[in-house]
């Protein structure tokens, strides 16, 4: 039995390793932190039922959004086993863990859960959906939020809907705002053209600035009715609250300088997905938390430095 997929993914994982900046020393230390956490949550019969279901949400997610799966399942020996081996492989590190617990059932559950996505074969309507979004999201700040947006708005929506729905619940609302956030924030691999850029502002520093205050306040509306519902259910869970949506503001600010460090009028963002990959994770680590902020700063400076060479230049 071959597997193609995993070599291909070897491949991928390892160009971008080498192009990941402070993201791929980061990774081995993010991941041992939640083996670590799946271990802790495996304790508790219910919370590790959850952790089940969000990874094989999570594995369903990416097999509805995978463009390969016409090409592997026409030229791929044995693609069903290929793509089930992904699946078993990325989420092992936290599912492995759960044989080390009295719920060591968890692991094998998981493994024949994951058995069956590779078979979901849902595609998405080929519409332009939203077409009035513009006009509630103006382009020259929320470029990347209305091409994302009718991509995954069938992801999106449920995700919001089921986040409001389960407020009595403790964690698993904020759990599905983290989704939702991490969603967004892979909206910005795409560069917009010089004229949207400089449609509204003469200045680098200004059109950042009023970027990161308008997308900050959108999230505001979204995220705070369900974290003051959570937090009605759960008034022991206000101070939590707040630093959640502190530190997702930190986050979507993060992965707008992270984007303009590396602008290029109309071109995809070539950059590595491995910092922002790493920074979206830590924040469920506790002692991971100060890195959106820190590196939402350091990516700032950077950030003003190459949008200056395009407000600066008068062709």
């Amino acid at each position: 039995m071959t597997f193609t997929l995993i070599y291909i993914r070897y491949l991928q994982i390892i160009r971008a390793l080498k192009d990941g900046g402070i993201g791929s020393i980061l990774l081995p230390f993010v991941i041992a932190a939640f083996s670590l956490g799946s271990f802790m949550v495996y304790q508790n019969l219910n919370y590790g039922l959850l952790l089940v279901a969000v990874l094989l949400f999570f594995c369903l997610g990416l097999q509805v959004s995978r463009k390969d799966k016409n090409f592997a399942q026409l030229h791929l020996e044995n693609w069903h086993w290929q793509m089930y081996a992904e699946y078993v492989l990325l989420t092992l590190p936290f599912t492995i863990t759960a044989i080390f617990t009295r719920y060591y059932f968890y692991f094998p559950m998981l493994l024949v859960l994951l058995w069956f996505v590779p078979l979901w074969q849902f595609k998405p309507i080929q519409k332009t959906s939203f077409k009035n979004i513009s006009t509630l999201l103006p382009a020259a700040y929320f470029f990347e939020w209305i091409s994302g947006f009718r991509k995954s708005f069938l992801g999106l929506i449920p995700l919001y809907i089921i986040a409001i729905a389960t407020c009595w619940i403790r964690f698993l609302p904020l759990l599905l705002l983290w989704f939702m956030i991490t969603n967004i924030i892979n909206f910005y691999n795409e560069f917009e053209p010089i004229h949207i850029l400089k449609a509204n502002h003469n200045n680098a520093k200004d059109f950042l600035n009023e970027k990161l205050k308008k997308q900050g306040i959108y999230i505001c509306l979204l995220f705070v009715p369900v974290l003051i519902l959570n937090s009605i259910f759960h008034p022991d869970f206000i101070e939590i609250n707040c630093l959640f949506l502190g530190i997702q503001l930190a986050l979507l600010a993060f992965a707008i300088c992270f984007k303009y460090n590396s602008y290029v009028p109309q071109q995809k963002n070539s950059a590595s997905n491995i910092t922002l990959g790493i920074v979206s994770m830590a924040c469920l680590i506790p002692f991971l938390l100060p890195l959106p902020i820190l590196f939402s700063l350091v990516y700032y400076k950077k950030a003003v430095q190459n949008l200056n060479l395009y407000f600066n230049d008068k062709d």
